[in-house]
């Protein structure tokens, strides 16, 4: 909990902010905790499904069992990471102009310690990214990513084509995201 709420609370909190009214909650671990606490949403003013990935394989992984019940746009929230800004409607403005299949939110640190934990991103001179470096051992700049992604439709074929990370055997949504920039779709 932060601030007496459970950082999932405030990520709702964040959704309605956005106008969202449809959440899907990825669950595995703490399943029953979570579902107990947050129902079907009623009392946030949202519509929750509860979606389960019986196996803990990375966030792309994670991302793609929602699949079946996106048709559009999404923001991907991650459970465990708090995350607070009043820039979260810029994500979704930026997505809306139409040339990028992804938005990142991405914070400029202080210490590279920090950014080493998280990813970084390189960015053309327009801004947008050319480069993910999941856990860069020597990160070229400070931007570190936020776990808040905004994403098109367009993810879901990059993480069909996802390897596995041979460092953590995983299914990195930082990979997913490189093949949408390495196959030119914008990504800011």
């Amino acid at each position: 909990p932060i601030g007496n709420r459970p950082i999932l609370g405030h990520h709702m909190e964040m959704f309605r902010s956005l106008g969202i009214k449809k959440v899907f909650v990825v669950v595995g671990h703490l399943m029953d905790r979570i579902i107990n606490h947050f129902g079907r949403g009623t009392a946030e003013g949202l519509e929750i499904t509860y979606v389960e990935q019986d196996q803990i394989l990375g966030i792309a992984h994670a991302c793609s069992r929602v699949e079946p019940y996106v048709r559009g746009p999404f923001v991907l929230a991650l459970g465990d990471i708090f995350y607070l800004s009043a820039s979260m409607p810029r994500l979704v403005e930026r997505y809306r102009r139409g040339d990028v299949a992804c938005v990142l939110a991405v914070k400029e640190e202080t210490s590279p310690e920090s950014v080493r934990k998280n990813f970084t991103v390189e960015l053309d001179d327009r801004g947008l990214v050319t480069r993910v470096v999941e856990k860069p051992i020597q990160p070229r700049n400070l931007l570190k990513g936020c776990g808040v992604y905004v994403f098109g439709p367009e993810v879901f074929e990059a993480i069909h084509r996802t390897p596995r990370t041979a460092l953590r055997d995983e299914y990195e949504i930082t990979s997913s995201i490189q093949i949408l920039v390495d196959e030119g779709h914008g990504v800011a």
